[in-house]
C-alpha cells in the first residue's frame, strides 16, 4: 500500500508453493517492483516489508538495496517487533 492509497493487487502462489529467498526474489523483480515504479511515477518511495524468513537472506537484502529507491534493511527493524509494521 502507498502512502497515498494506492494497493497492489494480490499475488496468488500455487497451493503447494513454499515461498523461499527465490520466488520471493523473482516476485519483487517481476511484480512489485514494476508495480511499484509505475505507481511512484518517478517520484522516490520506501519499501519495507517484515521478518519473513524469505525476506531476510542477504540475496534478497542486496537486490532490494541495489534496485529500490529506498529499503529499510533487516538491521533497520526492531528485534523481534514483526507488530511494528506501519502498514500493520
Amino acid at each position: 500500500m502507498s502512502s497515498e492509497g494506492d494497493i497492489m493487487p494480490p499475488h496468488i502462489f500455487a497451493k503447494d508453493q513454499n515461498v523461499n529467498k527465490e520466488v520471493y526474489l523473482d516476485v519483487m523483480q517481476t511484480v512489485v517492483k514494476p508495480w511499484m515504479t509505475q505507481i511512484a511515477a518517478g517520484r522516490p518511495y520506501l519499501y519495507q516489508q517484515d521478518g519473513a524468513p524469505a525476506h531476510t537472506p542477504n540475496l534478497v537484502q542486496n537486490w532490494c538495496l541495489e534496485n529500490l529507491d529506498m529499503f529499510w534493511s533487516k538491521e533497520f527493524w526492531p528485534p523481534s517487533s514483526p507488530d511494528l509494521n506501519l502498514c500493520d
